[in-house]
This record gives C-alpha cells, sequence and structure tokens, in this order.
C-alpha cells in the first residue's frame, strides 16, 4: 500500500511541478524561475526539471521520506491523482 501512494503522489507532483500551471500559475513562475519559458535550450536543471520521469525519481525520493514523517502528506497527493485518473480514463 505504502508503495501505491507513494507512487501516486510522487507523480502527482513531478506532474504539477514539470508540466501544469497550477493554482495562481505559481508552478509556472517557478518554472520560468529556473529557466523553463520555452522548450528550447534548456539549462541543466531545466532539462531535468522538465520531464516528468526525471521530476518522478526526486519526488518519489522525497514523498518516501515524507511517509517516515507522516504519511498523510503523500496520502493527499495520491488522493489528488485518483480524480484526474478517473476523468482521464471517462473522456480519453
Amino acid at each position: 500500500m505504502q508503495i501505491v501512494v507513494v507512487g501516486l503522489a510522487a507523480w502527482r507532483a513531478a506532474s504539477l511541478l514539470s508540466k501544469e500551471d497550477g493554482p495562481f500559475r505559481v508552478f509556472a513562475i517557478v518554472r520560468e524561475c529556473i529557466g523553463i519559458r520555452q522548450m528550447t535550450e534548456l539549462n541543466e536543471l531545466a532539462k531535468l526539471w522538465a520531464c516528468v520521469w526525471c521530476m518522478s525519481v526526486w519526488t518519489a525520493l522525497a514523498f518516501w521520506g515524507l511517509w517516515y514523517i507522516s504519511p498523510v502528506i503523500p496520502g493527499i497527493f495520491a488522493a489528488m491523482t485518483i480524480p484526474i485518473m478517473v476523468e482521464r480514463w471517462a473522456r480519453p
């Protein structure tokens, strides 16, 4: 169960950080600050940040550590993932 929760939470956080704007464009602003304005000529940090697969390595490690501090935080992120998955499956 822990692996599923941490995995879902890691995917959600990686997706937010690398692809989504978020509320008040907060994640878009963070990406702009590290150099991701357009997907051309990215610096090394921006290359890692722009890839959901690359970012998921770091978010999974972070959520694995958070699980031992408090499983509530990974649980919330995992719960945020489920409606998105259902929506994508229901409306492909």
